[in-house]
């Protein structure tokens, strides 16, 4: 920027002249002058000032170092528990890094980069850049960490036959989206909240939801276990004499399946 040079003096003087040092150019013949030093280095002037009989001089130096621009950061939003790390940078070289949090100006890092673990909802952090010659600059970025979703894909349940299913996930936040998979194969089966599914018969099938904020994702698993369905024979009806017994045979289309007899009425367990 521009500077303005003014030389003071204890006599009535008569006469100034200012000069660039390094040319030995005049480049003002009053008290007072304004000059811009050029960036990047240091420029001495000297002033010569007389009262028409003696002079004297004196010299002033001008360093200027160039401007410092400052960048903390974008704003960033990341889920309850996580990290991130926040990286300054700078329009010059050679400068130094001091990281504060907001309110309170904590420190809370002397480096070009510092890891934080913000708590819920909205942190502000802001970096200082120097040059170590008494210039500065800083720039401010705000974390924002936002609750993780709770996703629930439903209980697992036992079917005893064939079945058509509706999975339905449930969520305790506004979820941007859903992703069904099986577990088994790791295919994705569908991408909205319910989906249905025919489970396959005689196996135990596993589906997982991913729920997702557009931040944060979580994930939920539920299981299908189906049997085939039983096809239960009594035996034929059949006519006997008053005091006669008969033997009644049951069978089933499956094995290993337990058998209890009923009367009736009254379904008493015979």
């Amino acid at each position: 920027g521009a500077v303005t040079l003014n030389a003071g003096t204890s006599i009535n003087a008569t006469s100034y002249q200012w000069f660039d040092l390094a040319t030995n150019t005049n480049i003002a013949n009053t008290d007072t002058v304004t000059i811009t030093p050029p960036v990047g280095a240091t420029t001495q002037y000297y002033v010569v000032v007389s009262n028409g009989v003696c002079s004297v001089n004196d010299t002033v130096s001008y360093t200027v170092f160039p401007s410092i621009i400052a960048h903390a950061g974008n704003d960033t939003t990341i889920c309850i528990g996580g990290s991130v790390t926040l990286n300054a940078s700078s329009s010059v070289n050679g400068t130094n890094y001091n990281w504060f949090q907001m309110p309170g100006n904590t420190n809370i890092g002397n480096s070009v980069s510092v890891t934080v673990t913000p708590a819920l909802g909205t942190t502000s952090y802001y970096v200082v850049v120097d040059n170590g010659n008494s210039c500065s600059a800083n720039d401010t970025i705000t974390i924002t960490a936002i609750a993780l979703p709770i996703a629930h894909a439903g209980n697992d349940s036992i079917l005893c036959k064939p079945s058509t299913v509706t999975l339905n996930a449930s969520t305790s936040i506004n979820a941007t989206s859903y992703q069904w998979f099986d577990v088994t194969t790791n295919t994705n089966i569908g991408n909205t909240d319910t989906f249905t599914v025919t489970p396959p018969v005689g196996a135990t099938t596993q589906y997982y939801v991913v729920v997702s904020n557009g931040v944060c994702s979580v994930n939920d698993t539920v299981s299908y276990t189906v049997f085939p369905s039983i096809i239960a024979h009594a035996g034929n009806d059949t006519t006997l004499c008053i005091g006669g017994s008969a033997t009644l045979n049951a069978s089933s289309s499956v094995n290993g399946t337990n058998y209890n007899w009923f009367q009736m009425p009254g379904s008493t367990n015979i």
